[in-house]
């Protein structure tokens, strides 16, 4: 499985690490004009992997990461032939390598409580041979086809940046996760931003951004 690649801030940190909203920290980020938002969840990465003989694993942001339990239950418990009836398989029945980018989230995952009372994971991404991002539409329909919720997109093509926590609060008030799961008035962590279509760096990443209510309010000095 490949790793997801680093999200950036959208602006870069003064000294008590609050973003300066004047500062991109990609020049990238000034030269596209629209940008398609979903929520940013607050829990652990997760990576769940197809390989061409069709086994399936299980993987957190780094090779060398710890899973919590209660993710590896839940894994444990998914339909692995939905997974697998979710790609199509070569004239030799190879599967494509795939690698599902997700968050998981719930008690005792960092702050995923917040959102539901039992451990889950909900994607994000998806990537096929390492170079293939699906696009919005296509993640949400993998997501549904093997049993999971996608992460919710909040605006399609916003043509404006958020340079306060109060523009943040503008876009995204209250969790919509959190709503799905019965949990009302529960502040977001922030957002995730990129085109849409894809437009990627030179290094074949795709190009995002993040930006979290905390961005604004951390008030430390180096």
């Amino acid at each position: 499985m490949i790793l997801y690649p680093k999200i950036d801030t959208l602006y870069r940190r003064l000294n008590n690490f609050n973003v300066n909203v004047f500062n991109f920290t990609r020049k990238e980020f000034s030269i596209i004009s629209e940008w398609t938002l979903t929520e940013k969840i607050d829990g652990t990465n997760i990576r769940i992997g197809l390989n061409p003989d069709g086994t399936i694993e299980l993987g957190g942001k780094t090779d060398n990461a710890q899973i919590p339990a209660s993710l590896v239950t839940f894994f444990n418990e998914l339909d692995k032939d939905a997974i697998r009836n979710a790609f199509k398989q070569d004239e030799e029945g190879n599967y494509p390598n795939v690698t599902i980018f997700g968050e998981g989230y719930g008690p005792k995952i960092q702050n995923g409580g917040k959102y539901r009372d039992d451990a889950s994971i909900i994607v994000f991404d998806v990537v096929v041979d390492g170079i293939w991002w699906l696009s919005r539409d296509n993640v949400h329909d993998v997501a549904c086809k093997i049993g999971l919720d996608s992460v919710p997109m909040i605006y399609n093509n916003i043509m404006w940046y958020p340079r306060s926590e109060s523009d943040l609060h503008d876009i995204i008030d209250t969790s919509i996760v959190a709503y799905w799961n019965n949990k009302d008035s529960i502040r977001p962590e922030g957002i995730v931003a990129r085109p849409d279509p894809m437009v990627y760096y030179a290094d074949g990443r795709p190009i995002m951004w993040k930006l979290k209510f905390s961005d604004f309010n951390k008030g430390r000095d180096i």
